[in-house]
């Protein structure tokens, strides 16, 4: 082991004008100078420095980032002072250099532990690249004090990009308020360009491009947990916010579908017609916390879900961990064995 742990910066900023406020955003990078704040520490595996730091807005150029060979089982933990108790967004980023699958993220929040697989693609190989952005984990309780999210590489670990080093890297972590206004140069990818673009269709790759001009993509507000759909005997309650959908799961004790995929994708359009149209479908989806995302809309959603083909419905425990997924032309019958294992 080359390194034992690694200093972090915090920067926050106050929400209104009274003292027990919490911060809207806390950012925790390796290498930072203010040891007060918090520490990323190594809990296994060797770690090299590193300056393929991200280029995420907020974060300083002056500090570097850590990253492990690909094929290693490794793991490293950042501390994050919470300043009061609140629910926070998690959010993680990594540089370009990043190429590896299975990247495993566990939070630790003050209602259990919560795990995010997913897959840090700086070169753009399966999908367009997603470095050098902030990448949602999920909104979760916190209490005040220090709050640990891991990130660790695990040996079944791919290359996206084959002609690029395997390599999984930690740079930074970033927490936001939920009940804060979305601060837009933080939450918000850039805008990807057509040529790189990677939205599932009706089958693996080759991708097919993204339209030719492109909304730049947003993330959902960060909003305080309101109601959820009220359901009707022939709809699906759709959420339209991950993050908020999970922080409902959680919340209720619920375990999540989540429905992946592309508005132009005929196969798309007609499972969400016919096989989710379906009585019993529709039932037991809405005694579930139900969200459809459309990759189309929120390609980077792609990654953070690991989707090869849409459409994809997952299934995820309350604590977030998966539980089954189906992929592709799939019927009634097996949405609902599906979903029946949720319970």
């Amino acid at each position: 082991m080359r390194f034992a742990a690694f200093t972090i910066t915090a920067l926050t900023a106050l929400l209104g004008t009274e003292l027990t406020a919490p911060a809207q955003e806390i950012t925790v990078e390796v290498n930072g100078t203010n040891t007060a704040a918090g520490s990323f520490q190594i809990a296994t595996g060797d770690w090299d420095p590193s300056t393929a730091k991200s280029t995420a807005p907020g974060l300083s150029p002056d500090f570097g980032t850590v990253y492990v060979d690909g094929g290693e089982a490794a793991s490293g933990v950042f501390s994050v002072g919470v300043p009061a108790d609140g629910t926070y967004e998690v959010f993680v980023t990594w540089g370009q250099s990043a190429n590896a699958t299975d990247v495993l993220y566990t939070i630790d929040h003050a209602e259990g532990q919560a795990t995010r697989t997913l897959v840090q693609d700086g070169w753009g190989g399966s999908m367009a690249s997603n470095a050098n952005q902030w990448i949602s984990l999920g909104a979760y309780p916190f209490t005040q004090g220090a709050a640990q999210i891991t990130v660790a590489a695990q040996p079944q670990s791919q290359v996206p990009h084959a002609a690029n080093v395997h390599r999984i890297y930690a740079d930074a972590v970033r927490l936001t308020a939920a009940d804060a206004q979305p601060v837009a140069a933080t939450t918000t990818p850039p805008m990807i360009e057509p040529a790189t673009a990677f939205i599932p269709q009706d089958s693996p790759p080759p991708p097919i491009p993204a339209d030719p001009m492109p909304t730049p993509v947003e993330s959902a507000p960060a909003v305080s947990p309101v109601q959820p759909p009220t359901p009707t005997a022939s709809a699906v309650a759709w959420h339209e916010s991950l993050s908020l959908a999970r922080s409902e799961s959680l919340a209720r004790n619920r375990p999540l579908a989540v429905y992946a995929f592309n508005h132009r994708s005929r196969l798309s359009r007609t499972i969400t017609d016919t096989v989710l149209a379906d009585p019993g479908v529709v039932a037991a989806l809405n005694e579930l916390i139900p969200v459809q995302v459309d990759l189309q809309q929120h390609p980077q959603q792609t990654g953070e879900l690991s989707i090869y083909r849409v459409p994809t419905l997952i299934l995820y425990s309350p604590q977030g961990q998966e539980i089954d997924r189906l992929v592709g032309r799939f019927t009634a019958e097996e949405v609902q064995t599906l979903l029946s294992r949720g319970f």
